[in-house]
């Protein structure tokens, strides 16, 4: 990714540009938090099915 520098950016491109970054951050975010839930998920589901086994 390119990293461009937000001094050279008028205020109306410094906002978009700030919620753009913020928003990744969030994507980021819940990607890794669903990815964690799943494998919870996927451990608790485990034990369920060793156990009728």
């Amino acid at each position: 990714m390119i990293k461009q520098r937000s001094t050279k950016l008028n205020p109306q491109e410094k906002e978009g540009y700030r919620r753009y970054v913020e928003n990744l951050t969030y994507q980021k975010s819940m990607v890794i938090s669903n990815y964690e839930d799943g494998r919870v998920t996927g451990r608790y589901e485990g034990k369920i099915e060793c156990h009728l086994c």
